[in-house]
């Protein structure tokens, strides 16, 4: 019996995207790896908040990411495994609109 859940080995940087910028990890905003746990796959999947407005054209999201094991019952749900079997950690994903608004047609 492991006293200690398993762990994050890499965990991807706190950064700032464009609004045109894709909000999926594969698209450089870095996914996370985590420690071999009991012989147990693991998986890590994330959960974003809602974006919170910083100041005009600047919005924050919070990805919280949870290495837990991945047990064949349980999948990798977020919710399906006790707070005692993860580890959380929170990447903060700063977003700015950068451009300005153009006209298409004019009157």
């Amino acid at each position: 019996v492991y006293s200690e859940p398993p762990r994050f080995v890499t965990f991807p940087a706190n950064t700032t995207i464009n609004t045109t910028h894709s909000l999926r990890p594969d698209s450089g905003l870095g996914r996370p790896t985590g420690a071999a746990y009991c012989g147990t796959p693991l998986s890590i999947p994330f959960r974003d908040a809602a974006p919170v407005l910083v100041s005009c054209g600047v919005w924050e999201i919070k990805r919280t990411w949870k290495v837990q094991p991945h047990y064949a019952d349980c999948g990798e749900d977020f919710d399906a495994y006790p707070d005692s079997l993860t580890t959380t950690r929170v990447q903060t994903i700063t977003v700015e609109d950068l451009f300005a608004p153009e006209f298409i047609e004019t009157p």
